[in-house]
């Protein structure tokens, strides 16, 4: 294997070359095959967020413990797209699972901030209705035939707010509310990126339903 082709295989395993990867349209419409490797990490980022959240209630105040277990399970998320790349399962409860899961900490994690003072209700508030948001347009998308590619905008807002909230996990303190605050800010920009994104394939089908339709018409 020449250096070049090792490169642009560490790319794609990073995620960072994509070109050669299953788009999300052929995942989502592909099998569901939940016992993948990169699903059974999935299952386990589920089970370690109840842990998280039983904790947090044992706690009921920023600890170390609480910080580290919200950042593995952070982490994780990477971890389970690194496998996918790496072994090629990808699976369509792979593509709908890791989303949900990334949502749920999200909300959970600043739910458990906000209860110990380490976050303002109204960022929570804010961060809670995007995720709502984008769940909701992810399940519109895809009720329309639409598989909406997660875009690098999205990929930073996780990765921010993800190190705002373990940060505010860890100690109150003010630096953390700045950086949820631009983590949740970059994903509001992403979500516009995703809507424009996703009304100009929508508009692009109905084009291709209409042009169809029309020239089945003229013969």
């Amino acid at each position: 294997m020449s250096e070049r082709t090792r490169r642009r295989r560490w790319l794609e395993l990073l995620g960072v070359d994509r070109s050669r990867l299953p788009r999300a349209d052929e995942i989502a419409a592909g099998p569901l095959r939940p016992l993948t490797i990169p699903n059974i990490v999935d299952y386990l980022r589920l089970a370690a967020l109840a842990v998280f959240v039983v904790l947090a209630v044992v706690y009921a105040q920023p600890s170390p413990l609480l910080a580290s277990l919200f950042a593995a399970i952070g982490l994780a998320d990477f971890f389970d797209g690194f496998l996918a790349r790496l072994t090629g399962q990808f699976s369509r409860l792979g593509m709908l699972l890791d989303p949900v899961i990334d949502r749920l900490l999200t909300v959970v994690g600043g739910a458990v901030a906000l209860a110990v003072d380490a976050l303002p209700w109204w960022l929570v508030a804010v961060a809670a209705t995007r995720e709502l948001a984008t769940v909701t347009l992810a399940r519109y998308a895809l009720a329309h035939g639409l598989a909406i590619e997660v875009n690098t905008l999205g990929r930073v807002a996780v990765a921010v707010t993800f190190l705002g909230l373990a940060g505010a996990l860890w100690s109150a303190a003010e630096v953390w509310t700045i950086v949820v605050a631009i983590g949740v800010a970059i994903s509001l920009a992403a979500t516009g990126v995703y809507v424009l994104h996703g009304l100009r394939r929508l508009a692009a089908q109905r084009h291709g339903r209409n042009f169809q339709t029309k020239t089945s018409s003229q013969t």
